[in-house]
């Protein structure tokens, strides 16, 4: 009896895409079934193509599909976390104006370039972000990231 497979275990075995496995089935090299709303693959044609292709030794992004308001929740944090390094960035501006004699003047100067390096971050995830980005998880982490330097930094000064 044959065992039929799902796209996600086909992908893996072959080490590609779902995309690509589709495009197998398209050109009639995997056999498919439905079953409900499910598409099966034939795990044998699976795994003898498989055998044929190069092993591709560049890392695998999984895609993930974000809903609007995810993406919207997404973007509004990020730009409140826009107007935070703005403010911030203000703040010390004022600081380095009002005393350019302080001993910590170069530690105020760092943390500008800091702050000023993550409001461009910033604004490009937002960018990306609406003009279709897919890694959305990337920008997340990249934002947390953000986040934690700036907290950190503000209770090093404090």
């Amino acid at each position: 009896m044959d065992e039929w497979i799902d796209i996600e275990e086909a992908s893996r075995i072959m080490g590609r895409t779902s995309r690509q496995v589709r495009r197998y089935v398209e050109r009639g090299r995997i056999q498919n079934r439905k079953r409900g709303v499910r598409v099966e693959y034939l795990a044998s044609d699976v795994e003898a193509i498989a055998a044929e292709l190069p092993q591709d030794s560049r890392p695998r992004v999984e895609s993930q599909v974000m809903t609007r308001g995810d993406m919207l929740t997404i973007v509004e944090r990020l730009q409140q976390q826009l107007a935070e390094a703005g403010a911030r960035e203000g703040y010390l501006r004022a600081q380095l104006d009002q005393r350019p004699a302080l001993t910590d003047t170069q530690l105020v100067r760092d943390e500008l370039s800091q702050i000023r390096a993550e409001r461009d971050a910033l604004q490009q995830q937002i960018a990306d972000l609406r003009t279709g980005g897919k890694r959305a998880w990337v920008v997340s982490l990249v934002a947390l990231t953000l986040l934690a330097i700036v907290i950190i930094l503000f209770l090093t000064l404090r």
